[in-house]
C-alpha cells in the first residue's frame, strides 16, 4: 500500500465542478448539489497521484501508468472492502482498477467539498486486473476486495 499527500489544485476544482454539474443534470431529482461535489471529489487521487497521468475526461477512464496501463480509480471503503462499480464502468476498455481510500481528509468526514489549496492524503490499497474484479462483482455493481483476495489464495 502506498500513501500519498497532495494539495488540491485549481485545475482540479474547475474539472470537479464541471463533473458535478454533469452528474446533477443526469440526476435532476436530487436537489443537494453538495452531494454531487462530494462524489466528484473522488476524482482527486487520479489527478494528484505521482506516476499516473490523468486523462482529464468528464466520463471515461481515469489515468495511465507506465506499468499498469489504462486505469480506473475506484474508492474502496477500507474497513469493509466494499467498492461500487457501475455497469458502464465495467464495460469500458482499460487494464486495471486502482483501489484507494482516504487516509486524511477532514472535509470528507464532515461532508464538505474540497477547495483549492486543501491538503489531503490517500492510499492506493491495490491494483487489480479489470477482468479479475468484474467476474467477482455481485448484484451487478458490488465488489468486495476482501472476499476477492480470499478467492485468490
Amino acid at each position: 500500500m502506498e500513501k500519498y499527500t497532495g494539495i488540491v489544485s485549481e485545475e482540479f476544482i474547475v474539472n470537479r465542478d464541471n463533473l458535478a454539474a454533469s452528474l446533477a443534470k443526469k440526476q435532476w431529482w436530487i436537489k443537494n448539489f453538495n452531494s454531487f461535489l462530494l462524489r466528484a471529489d473522488y476524482e482527486m487521487p487520479e489527478w494528484h497521484t505521482p506516476e499516473y497521468e490523468t486523462l482529464k475526461e468528464a466520463f471515461g477512464m481515469d489515468a495511465t501508468h507506465a506499468i499498469h496501463g489504462v486505469t480506473d480509480f475506484k474508492h474502496m471503503h477500507k474497513l469493509s472492502g466494499n467498492v461500487s462499480i457501475s455497469l458502464w464502468a465495467q464495460g469500458q476498455r482499460f487494464d486495471n482498477y486502482v483501489l484507494w481510500d482516504w487516509v486524511e481528509n477532514s472535509k470528507y468526514k464532515n461532508k464538505l467539498a474540497l477547495e483549492a489549496g486543501d491538503e489531503v492524503s490517500w492510499e492506493i490499497i491495490d491494483i487489480v486486473p479489470k477482468e479479475s474484479v468484474n467476474k467477482e462483482i455481485k448484484n451487478q455493481t458490488q465488489y468486495n476486495y476482501y472476499n476477492h483476495i480470499k478467492l485468490r489464495r
